[in-house]
């Protein structure tokens, strides 16, 4: 049976042992009082284990900056359902109503959520959220120090933490304070993602894969004069982005210096977590942000490590000479793939494609259609597809595919290899060769 240490404060471990028998993993519960022992409990026991998981985010962030996964970690992050449970528990407990609200370390995304849900109800709800650096050594000082404050001045009459140490002290202060405890349906769903991850694993081997990222940033005089604080902020950010994504993909993080990080993982995982490369949605970036100028990635894969590496720079260079931020990957046999958008962004995902926008100009083909032979050719990792297939795999119809191709063969995007015959009595289908990259 496949053992997973779950790595947590005692109370959240007490809520999982309860729950044990009903999974089919074995659970090691490995409790800490401080989320800086999670590294001593890591050394001692992560070879002990196929797979560790994290009841909370901000000792995975702690753990992952200071040491390399020898087995696929994950965390389970606090969302809506149980953020809500919390404000629910602490209306029934306190038996007032709640009308400001302090919290630490939740996504905006989160955040963004609850107030939506909130919405409509007899009075209006405030959020207040911030995030200070875990690395820091006074970070639980300011933590507690920020909640107080909030209380003191009048701004919340609530606080809410998902870290056992800060809720205990704010309790201890006589402040008004509820602490998110971990989700059943959420802990079903990453155990059984770890246990498939594992057999996937165990059964087949797979190729080493590697993530290459590079923000680049508006670096002008009077920008980093005035913006140098939201510089760094952005920074911790992007940060946070990188090992956000490569603890979906059990990966490990290294730099080679403050901006450029790596992401090493394996294939199969990459595929499953990029939808077989149609997008990198999970790499959440502030593209937005006026100090950042644009992200650009590469996908490395290789029979080595350091295959996989050199891959995933040489695709990189490649996005480097796009205007906005894309990623192309580069596979072990050599050939380029993408570009490949990064966010889930409609305008972010039209932005980048310059190269399909010249092919829809010059053969008349709509840019909506190539970016579906794009994405499918993509998804399939392959550039060699009879019309049938292609239609298939672009749910279009036969005679419709055929028009599009017919245009692509006009302008030299496509070359007829040869022809398949069919296994039923008819006329034999062609195999064709597409290449989507615009040429005069």
């Amino acid at each position: 049976m496949m053992i997973i240490g779950v790595i947590g404060p005692e109370t959240s471990l007490k809520i999982l042992r309860k729950k044990s028998a009903q999974f089919s993993v074995q659970l090691m519960p490995l409790a800490y009082r401080d989320f800086h022992e999670t590294i001593k409990l890591i050394e001692e026991n992560e070879r002990k284990c196929d797979a560790l998981l994290f009841t909370g985010q901000t000792p995975y962030l702690y753990a992952t900056s200071l040491l390399q996964p020898a087995v696929p970690w994950d965390f389970m992050p606090r969302n809506m359902l149980s953020t809500m449970c919390a404000l629910v528990k602490a209306g029934l407990k306190y038996k007032n109503r709640i009308q400001n609200v302090s919290m630490d370390g939740f996504d905006d995304e989160i955040i963004e959520e609850i107030r939506e849900e909130l919405k409509g109800t007899e009075e209006s709800v405030r959020l207040y959220n911030t995030r200070f650096d875990i690395m820091a050594e006074d970070y639980f000082q300011r933590v507690v120090q920020y909640h107080a404050e909030n209380y003191r001045t009048g701004r919340a009459d609530l606080c809410v933490t998902g870290l056992e140490k800060i809720y205990e002290k704010l309790r201890a202060m006589g402040i008004p304070s509820i602490k998110t405890g971990p989700n059943f349906s959420l802990l079903q769903q990453k155990l059984q993602f770890l246990l498939l991850r594992h057999q996937i694993t165990a059964a087949e081997r797979n190729l080493p894969a590697v993530v290459a990222i590079r923000p680049e940033f508006r670096l002008s005089r009077e920008m980093h004069m005035h913006n140098e604080l939201q510089t760094l902020r952005l920074q911790a950010q992007i940060g946070e982005s990188v090992y956000y994504f490569a603890q979906h993909l059990g990966g490990a993080v290294f730099q080679t210096d403050a901006t450029d990080y790596y992401v090493a993982c394996d294939l199969r995982t990459l595929m499953a977590e990029t939808g077989d490369f149609t997008g990198l949605s999970l790499l959440r970036m502030p593209f937005r942000n006026p100090c950042l100028d644009k992200i650009s990635a590469g996908i490395g894969i290789g029979y080595t490590a350091r295959e996989a590496r050199y891959a995933a720079d040489k695709a990189q260079q490649r996005s480097r000479k796009t205007p906005a931020s894309c990623c192309y990957g580069l596979d072990e046999r050599g050939h380029f793939f993408g570009p490949i958008s990064l966010s889930d962004d409609p305008d972010a995902k039209g932005l980048f494609n310059e190269n399909l926008r010249q092919i829809s100009v010059q053969t008349g083909i709509g840019i909506r259609s190539l970016s579906k032979i794009e994405q499918a050719l993509l998804q399939y990792r392959t550039d060699t597809v009879t019309s049938s297939e292609l239609a298939r795999y672009c749910s279009l119809s036969l005679r419709s595919m055929n028009r599009l191709l017919q245009k692509l063969e006009e302008f030299r995007y496509l070359v007829v290899l040869g022809k398949e015959p069919q296994d039923a009595a008819g006329r034999p289908r062609r195999v064709l060769r597409i290449d989507l990259r615009y040429h005069d």
